[in-house]
């Protein structure tokens, strides 16, 4: 596991403890945390904090130029440098395993990791993967983050999906967000700092 809190404009690495954020956002791999970047960017111009925990070591990536023990911490720094550029308070990269994940022992497992960080951080939102997802890993990881939310003794006020990996074709939409044009670009610009995946997969 690696955890990055805020110091100044930077996200450091540090085993200290996280601060209260409004917003939590779980992902299962790195990179899936910035798709809601423009709801996450116009909340921030609100003084909203910002905190964002990935599941996965981020390993089975379609990215070949590196072996995965060296996958892992490069994808590792660009969550980092996305999230640090962002703004958020804080970011913990878990690195399980996807079939770690995938397992229920080892999705129960995770759910009381995360039920420690929502009564550390004690988010009013937490984000999660939509459930409609094609992705198993995401489906999972989802999974996780609401059983961690009716677990925790901080009571979260909204879970929110948020999609990646498959359209949302059938489904009325409960809530729009609205991206003025400089939004849109400040969210080009955070999705550029995954270069292993933007390589990797034809975004």
């Amino acid at each position: 596991m690696k955890q990055y809190i805020r110091d100044g404009k930077r996200l450091v690495e540090s085993s200290g403890s996280i601060p209260h954020v409004d917003i939590l956002v779980l992902a299962a791999h790195n990179d899936d945390e910035m798709f809601p970047a423009g709801y996450l960017l116009n909340h921030i111009k609100k003084r909203k904090k910002v905190g964002v925990a990935v599941a996965t070591d981020g390993a089975g990536s379609n990215y070949n130029r590196l072996p995965s023990h060296k996958l892992t911490p490069l994808r590792t720094d660009e969550s980092r440098t996305a999230i640090e550029k962002l703004g958020g308070s804080f970011f913990i990269g878990y690195q399980h395993l996807s079939d770690y994940i995938k397992s229920p022992d080892g999705n129960d497992a995770f759910a009381n990791q995360l039920v420690n960080v929502i009564n550390r951080a004690c988010p009013s939102t937490l984000l999660v993967q939509s459930p409609f997802e094609n992705h198993p890993t995401h489906l999972w990881t989802t999974r996780a983050g609401i059983a961690a939310a009716r677990r925790a003794s901080h009571r979260i006020a909204r879970v929110k999906g948020y999609e990646v990996w498959s359209p949302l074709h059938g489904l009325v939409m409960a809530e729009r967000e609205v991206l003025d044009s400089e939004t849109v670009k400040q969210k080009a610009r955070l999705q550029r700092f995954y270069k292993s995946q933007n390589e990797a997969n034809d975004y």
